[in-house]
């Protein structure tokens, strides 16, 4: 009608263009041109999918024409980012936060195509129900709402027969795949092959860059592979599996995750738990820990549904799965899958097994300050690796013995052990066991206040750590230099040690190690008085231990946090937090732990003016580090003592205590407790008159 406002209010929208015949474009292009003619200003809009226009259709003549006239303009709309997906799903769920990771994951499933990411996001309101929080979606997104199924099910029919089978195959290789090995998985001729790639990408359904190709939209291969009969699908993985295993013979590591799945597909189960263990251990080795998790996970799933899998693998997947999740710090996940690695080991009467399993134990239940229990686990893996002649296995009983004899305070019976193991490594050239253990004595070496000897083991350690590649090892022996560097009173050095060793942590996801190295940095920050900073570390470690399980861990940083809240003048919060690590230090055995709450709280009552009660935590703390050979911390301790006898006014006294503490300070080059030293007995010369003592002193 011509009774339209001449106001600019209007717009004609025709969508999905490319379904509609020639006469029904007509029509479209005759309203553009007559209504232009009456003067009147409306927007017409027309939209088609590219993907699904065939060059002669009449669309493309219409925009051709519109555009080079003048008369109109074509928009090529781009798939939506992950920051589009983010704002659609934000607006459809009604809620703010999406996390990224789920954010990504409806990016792969549907190419940013904003149909896709619309109705699955109303697909996912429909199906979970009211979405209160980002946490609360699917980890997976396994299905595929009808809207979408619809569509993608009528733009997969227009494909010519003569290419039905390279997409069926293609769907079944997965998501990206080589042409090299769609080749040679192919029936067809390599002409035939590639005319139906032509055809695929020119359609959009496929992408291909180089010798790579995609499917566009993860959805699509999902209903390309729902259209596959039974019968086809297995000649499918049957044949896809042979071309990996040819095409990628000298790399099948990288390959060995899908390989399983095509063989665990038709039914081989024997061949995809190998393939899956294959693929965990190359995972591990590369830090991807999660993968690894995953591919173990599927090993183990296969292996409790067919019996005729080998037990004793079994019983190795569930010691792998073991020490991933003790990696990640999940230490009661860990111990549970050593139990029932123990217990198949036993079933099976396999000592080889049962001894690694009870060392394994023990080193979980030092972890979480299980000492006793964590030595009997050793001494009885000892003696069954020592039964069968395995030097290697004796060698690591030994050097978990070490941490456990050290862990209770026992430092010289812990260096007898790692000296045992040591010997072996090195009588069979294990250079790995030789780092570690060089590692363990420089510890030892660090409790005794030999910071040279301690560095000259680090170093060793870490020299060979870095040529066999070991990132979990290096992380481990930064953080022990940074620790050295810190006691004496280099700190830029120790933050620099840290940092490194943090940033390496991380990338391998030993979320153990980082807790631990954030918690270091918080006492670098406290020493160098940024004590909210201090304060932001010790708390993000302490999450982490907590997390975790690591309640070793959790009592060093509750001692750190509290120290700090101490300094802030923030004295009960102070207090709550070391009392909490006097606590659990208490429970789980760990005296040198005991001694620095208790050495934190004599702090916090002398500031507070409880010099008596100061007085007694002080003495109590000093006896630990004295007994466990602790001489920097007796150091500190006798410090302690010096400057609450010169509060007290009993300056002869104070003296005493401060001059001890120098004398042991200077000895070990504990700079920093040096320093504390000199300031307290100059404070006692200005008090006894003797001024150009005191002036020494303090300068």
């Amino acid at each position: 009608t011509q009774q339209v406002s001449p106001t600019p209010r209007y717009a004609k929208l025709v969508e999905d263009m490319q379904w509609a015949d020639r006469g029904t474009i007509e029509l479209f292009e005759y309203l553009t041109e007559e209504v232009g003619r009456w003067g009147h200003r409306v927007l017409f809009l027309g939209t088609y999918r590219t993907s699904d226009v065939e060059q002669s259709h009449p669309v493309l003549e219409i925009t051709t024409e519109t555009a080079e006239t003048g008369r109109g303009t074509i928009i090529d709309l781009e798939p939506f980012d992950e920051s589009e997906i983010r704002l659609l799903l934000s607006d459809i769920l009604e809620i703010e936060e999406i996390p990224g990771p789920f954010v990504e994951a409806v990016s792969d499933h549907t190419g940013g195509t904003p149909l896709f990411v619309t109705e699955l996001g109303r697909h996912l309101a429909e199906t979970v129900g009211p979405v209160q929080s980002g946490a609360a979606l699917p980890e997976s997104l396994d299905t595929v709402p009808q809207t979408v199924e619809h569509a993608i099910t009528e733009r997969l029919e227009t494909v010519p027969e003569a290419v039905q089978p390279v997409l069926g195959l293609g769907a079944v290789i997965g998501r990206e795949f080589s042409f090299d090995v769609l080749r040679a998985a192919s029936e067809q001729r390599v002409g035939e092959l590639v005319r139906a790639i032509d055809t695929l990408v020119d359609r959009q359904i496929w992408t291909r860059s180089g010798g790579d190709i995609e499917f566009v939209h993860g959805v699509i291969r999902e209903q390309t592979l729902t259209g596959i009969p039974d019968e086809d699908r297995n000649r499918f993985h049957s044949r896809v599996a042979e071309a990996i295993e040819s095409v990628h013979a000298g790399e099948i590591d990288e390959h060995a995750a899908r390989l399983a799945n095509h063989y665990e597909q038709i039914g081989e189960d024997d061949t995809a738990f190998e393939f899956y263990r294959q693929a965990g251990a190359h995972a591990a080795e590369t830090y991807a820990n999660e993968d690894a998790v995953d591919h173990y996970e599927r090993a183990r799933s296969l292996a409790e549904r067919d019996e005729q899998i080998d037990r004793s693998a079994l019983a190795a997947v569930l010691t792998e799965l073991g020490d991933l999740h003790g990696l990640r710090g999940e230490h009661d996940t860990s111990h549970a899958l050593h139990e029932q690695s123990l217990d198949l080991s036993r079933d099976i009467d396999d000592s080889e097994g049962i001894a690694k399993s009870l060392n394994d134990l023990a080193g979980i239940a030092y972890n979480q300050g299980e000492l006793d229990r964590g030595r009997e686990y050793a001494e009885e893996s000892l003696e069954l690796y020592r039964d069968r002649g395995d030097r290697n296995g004796e060698a690591d009983c030994l050097t978990t013995l070490g941490d456990i004899a050290s862990g209770q305070g026992e430092y010289d019976t812990g260096r007898e052990y790692y000296e045992q193991s040591l010997a072996i490594f090195r009588e069979i050239s294990d250079r790995y066991g030789t780092a570690k253990n060089l590692q363990k004595l420089g510890i030892i070496e660090w409790r005794h206040s030999e910071y040279d000897q301690a560095r000259e083991y680090y170093e060793q350690s870490l020299t060979i750590l870095r040529e066999l590649g070991d990132r979990p090892g290096e992380a481990g022996c930064l953080n022990n230099l940074g620790l050295i560097a810190s006691n004496r009173g280099r700190y830029e050095q120790a933050r620099d040690y840290y940092e490194q060793s943090l940033e390496i942590s991380r990338e391998i996801g030993n979320r153990d190690y980082v807790a631990r190295t954030l918690s270091n940095l918080g006492g670098v920050a406290g020493k160098q008085g940024a004590y909210d900073r201090a304060r932001e570390y010790y708390e993000e470690g302490l999450t982490i231990l907590r997390e975790i399980g690591d309640r070793n861990g959790e009592a060093g940083c509750l001692n750190g946090l509290g120290d700090i809240l101490g300094r802030l003048g923030q004295y009960e919060q102070a207090r709550t937090y070391l009392e909490q690590s006097l606590e659990l230090s208490r429970e789980i055995g760990r005296p040198r732990s005991q001694a620095e709450s208790l050495h934190n709280l004599g702090h916090i009552d002398r500031r507070q003016g409880k010099y008596g009660t100061a007085s007694d935590r002080f003495e109590e703390a000093l006896d630990i580090f004295r007994e466990i050979g602790d001489r920097r911390s007796e150091a500190r301790t006798l410090n302690g003592l010096g400057v609450l006898a010169y509060r007290r006014g009993a300056v002869d006294r104070a003296r005493e205590y401060l001059t001890e503490a120098r004398e042991i300070a200077t000895a070990i080059d504990a700079s920093e407790a040096e320093i504390i030293s000199l300031r307290g007995l100059g404070a006692v010369a200005r008090e006894e008159g003797v001024y150009e003592q005191a002036a020494d002193d303090l300068q």
